[in-house]
């Protein structure tokens, strides 16, 4: 096999480990790759794409500019550029919001169990447990990441778990070396998945993923996402639909960005929304693309509803699902109408609201308006 053979060998490895979510394998074998071939302006902006995923952004952008010196009109490599330096904005502008000290206090106990791999913090409302090649620093800014979530978006829906959640922390480079010396192929299935960044059961317990030196603005949205989760299951027992639980969670989480505005835009341009069905059954049920634009949808269904109505009738929404009211029904009294025509008209909608792509907002404006909207309506 010639070196222009290992190099594709490479790429392509990259490509189905890229496909199958596995982020951190698909950048070793495109770096691998790129030490023989590094003439190929496609290969680094599929490099940047993996970066991104695991919230990299500073490594995305590099290889995309390494992919315009190669090809400096390259329309791919443009377009990508500016999605990644917004979602680098606005997840820096999203963690400023918090106030996170770095050095963990002195009085913080950690419990090691017999074989010390596992260290353990307990606090009020959560137990974590991380692997211990994750520094305690990083360990404990995740412990007040937790707690803020807690409270934040406990306000919002006003629900509490009533016992300790159990959080744990997983190093998802450390996890695939141990893979690789077991000699498992690239593409097999573990215990332990590759995105998103937080993970909730569906139970009782919540796995944040952590990537060398983690992005806390892509983790906080990714807990507060999960929290949600966590909170309906405990306010309806698992009887909402998944078009209402993942756009509430989503909304709750972070901002809609420009990049995902225009993505709505467009496929309602090209009459490509996805109608309620789709949308109401599992997203895991639908094909990658597919997928990705419910996700967008949805969140835009319930920024729409929270905008118009107040985040406090969606809580009111919550009640009915607790007797096991199925969710159109109990959409139908909050709206006075089916989902399904709800959804319609938020399409006929979508169009005429475009206010926030007539113009470039800064990622502070973004925050801000995300804010107005999910407090509205409380007092």
């Amino acid at each position: 096999m010639n070196r222009t053979q290992v190099a594709e060998t490479h790429f392509n490895r990259a490509t189905d480990c890229y496909h199958h979510g596995r982020y951190v394998q698909a950048i070793r074998h495109y770096r691998d790759g790129l030490e023989i071939d590094d003439t190929r302006a496609e290969i680094y902006a599929d490099l940047s794409k993996s970066y991104e995923m695991v919230g990299r952004w500073d490594d995305a952008l590099d290889c995309l500019e390494d992919a315009l010196k190669l090809r400096p009109d390259y329309s791919i490599a443009l377009r990508r550029m500016e999605r990644v330096r917004e979602e680098k904005q606005v997840f820096e502008a999203l963690i400023r919001e918090c106030n996170l000290h770095s050095e963990p206090p002195d009085d913080l106990l950690i419990e090691y169990k017999n074989d010390d791999s596992y260290p353990t913090i307990r606090r009020e409302h959560f137990v974590l447990t991380y692997d211990a090649t994750i520094s305690l620093k990083t360990s404990w800014l995740l412990c007040q990441l937790i707690e803020q979530t807690f409270r934040d978006v406990g306000a919002i829906l006003r629900c509490y778990p009533q016992q300790n959640v159990s959080v744990v922390l997983r190093d998802i480079k450390f996890r695939d070396t141990v893979e690789n010396r077991s000699n498992m192929s690239d593409t097999a299935a573990t215990l332990f998945p590759r995105w998103p960044a937080a993970q909730y059961d569906g139970y009782k317990q919540l796995t944040i993923y952590h990537y060398e030196d983690p992005d806390f603005g892509l983790l906080l949205a990714a807990i507060r996402h999960e929290w949600v989760h966590l909170l309906v299951r405990l306010l309806t027992h698992q009887h909402c639909g998944p078009w209402f639980i993942e756009g509430l969670a989503q909304v709750i989480a972070r901002p809609l960005m420009t990049f995902e505005r225009l993505t709505l835009r467009e496929a309602n341009r090209n009459k490509q929304l996805l109608s309620v069905q789709p949308l109401e059954q599992p997203f895991d049920n639908v094909s990658p693309n597919q997928r990705r634009l419910a996700f967008i949808q949805s969140t835009a269904v319930l920024e729409y509803l929270i905008e118009h109505l107040g985040i406090s009738r969606i809580r009111r929404l919550l009640r009915p699902i607790v007797s096991a009211t199925p969710p159109d029904i109990a959409t139908h009294h909050l709206l006075n109408e089916t989902g399904k025509k709800f959804v319609t008209v938020w399409k006929e909608t979508l169009l005429m609201n475009e206010s926030r792509l007539a113009k470039r907002q800064t990622a502070e404006t973004i925050i801000a308006t995300w804010k107005e909207v999910i407090y509205r309506g409380e007092t």
